[in-house]
């Protein structure tokens, strides 16, 4: 049998005996973000409501918005 793609003969294995797909996630960190990042993120989603506005406006209801 080959070496995993990392180039490890002992590296972890995912699968179990059963067969399945075992893999524990790593904890969610969020303090990692600094609070530019929370700005720019609700910037996009506004930008992203303001488009599907747009395209909804326009072509459903056929009386644009703008």
């Amino acid at each position: 049998m080959s070496t995993p793609p990392g180039g490890e003969a002992g590296a972890e294995h995912v699968l179990g005996a059963d067969g399945r797909f075992h893999a524990v996630d790593e904890e969610v960190r969020l303090s990692i973000y600094g609070w530019e990042d929370w700005i720019v993120l609700a910037v996009f989603w506004i930008l992203a409501f303001v488009v599907f506005y747009q395209v909804f406006t326009r072509y459903v209801l056929n009386d644009a918005a703008g």
